[in-house]
């Protein structure tokens, strides 16, 4: 027998009211107040999470997004919203429509967006992207969260730049640095975060039980921040970069000395992991279980001309694309009369310092003048 509690069925009332003006109100509407709309989302999130509603509201979150948007470029607050219940969920795949908008503007005026909702974003985008094991894309996420413009460290950015550290090392085997363009913070978050530091220094070095030691070490950290899981990945890649290694040394390998060169447990060990390396397409092989042997094959996979030509129009119409918007933001920010007026200001200031710097140099060469004359004298 199951028992409801009123607010059980209050709140259940509450996400199928906001479920349905969510699919049914106007875009004219909701953009004349939409601080008050952007709350009603967030609380609609908050409730769906907490009683474990969140799969239900997935299609009326991305209806109301889709809505608030002025344009398919605009991030909006409803964008950490979605990628958040998304995540909960685990509907990964129902992301990627809004995952693959290119954001490029952003209008706090109209949206009601602040900055923690711009982290948010990022963060999860990136967490979703770890969750469809799209990788590269995931750094570039979290990269756009660590690098936002701050003054102080943010959990968020602390958290991105953790799992930063990770995914790098799953996909490039070490941690890329950020741009130069990157906040000054960046040695608090390295300091924030040493475990992983320490396990990315030990990660480097290829060494496994090493590594395992440093996992060992800090695994209470690493749990309570929720990513177990992505170490765990981080070092399954050690054994398959190191057999990835041996495909550009040998064209055929016994399955025992891949379990030795990777320092696999054993043979039976070494071709499960070579089984899963051809299905997943990483390497091209094929395995002799009767003698156990592994033979390597070159990948004969050839770009066809056409569809390269195809590739390379495309980035040039996105570069070029690209180039057109930023120079008409840059005119648009040289015209703008509060950009004008702060330039003229620090214009001011900065004539000011010179001539009072000026005056100064003046007085100390009269005073040294002045000194010498008495010497002389």
């Amino acid at each position: 027998r199951v028992t409801i509690s009123l607010d059980d069925v209050y709140w259940r009332d509450f996400l199928l009211q906001v479920q349905q003006f969510l699919k049914a109100c106007s875009k004219a509407q909701i953009l004349l107040a939409p601080q008050k709309f952007a709350f009603v989302c967030r609380k609609f999130v908050e409730v769906a999470i907490a009683q474990q509603q969140s799969k239900r509201t997935i299609r009326a979150l991305q209806s109301a997004l889709l809505k608030f948007q002025p344009s398919p470029e605009h991030l909006t607050p409803l964008h950490a919203d979605f990628m958040q219940v998304c995540l909960v969920s685990k509907c990964y795949h129902a992301a990627l429509p809004i995952l693959q908008q290119e954001i490029l503007e952003v209008n706090p005026a109209a949206s009601a967006l602040v900055p923690r909702d711009l982290l948010l974003y990022f963060y999860y985008a990136g967490m979703v992207y770890v969750g469809l094991k799209k990788y590269r894309e995931a750094i570039d996420s979290f990269q756009l969260c660590i690098t936002a413009p701050a003054t102080a460290l943010s959990a968020i950015v602390l958290e991105a730049y953790k799992k930063y550290v990770l995914v790098c090392l799953i996909v490039h085997g070490q941690v890329v640095p950020l741009p130069k363009y990157a906040s000054s913070l960046q040695r608090h978050m390295k300091a924030a975060a040493q475990p992983y530091s320490d396990f990315a220094t030990a990660y480097v070095e290829k060494d496994l039980k090493q590594v395992n030691l440093c996992f060992t070490a800090n695994y209470a950290i690493f749990e309570k921040d929720t990513n177990v899981g992505l170490v765990k990945q981080c070092i399954a890649c050690i054994a398959k970069k190191k057999i990835q290694r041996l495909t550009l040394i040998y064209l055929t390998l016994s399955l025992a000395d891949i379990a030795e060169n990777a320092k696999l447990s054993s043979a039976q060990e070494a071709e499960t992991h070579v089984l899963r390396m051809i299905e997943a397409g990483e390497i091209r092989a094929s395995i002799d279980q009767m003698n156990g042997m592994v033979c390597f094959h070159e990948d004969s996979a050839v770009q066809d001309g056409s569809d390269m030509v195809q590739k390379l129009d495309s980035h040039i119409a996105q570069v070029t694309s690209l180039t057109a918007r930023l120079q008409r933001l840059h005119e648009s920010i040289s015209s703008d009369p509060a950009y004008l007026q702060k330039i003229s200001v620090q214009d001011r200031q900065s004539r000011y310092d010179a001539e009072e710097m000026g005056f100064d140099v003046l007085n100390e060469k009269a005073a040294f003048s002045s000194k010498a004359m008495s010497f002389d004298m």
